[in-house]
């Protein structure tokens, strides 16, 4: 048995840096406040390129993995030379690649990054590939924990109902297409869901989309998703740090002090962070703890990979 399988997307980052881009404030429309611009024709240089291994699945499952998690990965790369070099270094990295599916037709995914130096101010333009056709599985798969990442094709559902069919605990961090979905779909789902992890612009979209309502503390924020159904409600704030919620406490933790270098991975490296220490403390403080600790070592470092914490 596993004690985690990690679930979604699996790419090759390719991480592209450069000053050449302008930020421009729209503070006007509270889930879209800023907005990243080059001139248009423009030809945008850059002296570093980086490319790495990443997508939710990949970098969940290494994070664990180094936790001393018993990790596996359910996902679909291409039969390529990037999808084979993706399992060699998921396999040295102790992951089992078991469930991971090949696709004979469509490549391995790629995200191509553009980000400032030094700095949380990037965009992420991505090309799903395989990972559009990741399938159910036919067998079922013996695990304490799925954390589920973002499933941005049109039958991830399917996925999903898999999941709770097979009666383990549930990380869900979705990504934007689910939340997007019609909201009496989306919200079924959470009553099945162990902890809900997301940002705070996320989280605020889908209180508008269940309430319409956009001016509203955070913590009214977090109680509306409790209130739908999952047992502990995590909400990511960048540089403030990471809020939960169980249903009777609130607890905070303040983002770790660090010389931010690139902020790919941020967000699987504090959901890896928080499962592991919650798998191994049962104590939501700790895991908040955990979840901050690695997701400020991933940002210290170039990829979304290379800073996790190990545990040796």
């Amino acid at each position: 048995m596993f004690d985690a399988v990690t679930v979604g997307g699996t790419v090759q980052d390719i991480i592209f840096i450069t000053k050449e881009g302008k930020t421009i404030s729209n503070y006007n429309d509270p889930l879209c406040q800023k907005l990243m611009g080059f001139e248009e024709g423009a030809k945008i240089y850059s002296k570093e390129v980086y490319f790495t291994s990443g997508g939710g699945a990949a970098n969940l499952a290494v994070g664990l993995s180094r936790f001393g998690v018993k990790t596996s990965i359910l996902s679909r790369l291409g039969k390529d030379d990037i999808g084979k070099t993706i399992i060699s270094n998921l396999k040295k990295e102790g992951v089992d690649t078991s469930n991971i599916q090949l696709d004979s037709h469509l490549s391995t995914g790629i995200s191509f990054i553009v980000s400032f130096p030094k700095s949380p101010k990037q965009i992420i333009f991505s090309y799903r590939g395989a990972n559009d056709k990741l399938k159910v599985p036919t067998q079922k798969i013996s695990t304490r924990w799925f954390v589920v990442s973002s499933l941005s094709f049109s039958h991830w559902t399917n996925i999903l109902d898999y999941i709770i069919s097979q009666k383990c605990e549930i990380l869900w961090n979705p990504g934007i297409s689910q939340i997007r979905i019609p909201f009496f779909v989306f919200s079924k789902y959470l009553k099945q869901i162990m902890i809900f992890v997301v940002n705070e612009d996320e989280a605020r979209e889908i209180v508008f989309r269940k309430n319409k309502i956009k001016k509203i503390s955070l913590k009214e924020v977090i109680k509306q998703i409790y209130s739908l159904g999952p047992k502990i409600v995590v909400v990511t704030q960048g540089k403030n740090g990471a809020t939960a919620f169980d249903g009777k406490n609130f607890y905070f933790k303040k983002a770790k002090k660090t010389n931010i270098i690139n902020v790919t991975g941020a967000g699987d490296a504090f959901n890896s962070g928080f499962l592991a220490y919650y798998m191994k403390y049962a104590s939501i403080n700790k895991a908040l703890e955990g979840g901050i600790l690695n997701s400020a070592a991933v940002i210290s470092q170039i990829g979304a990979q290379k800073g996790l914490f190990k545990i040796n």
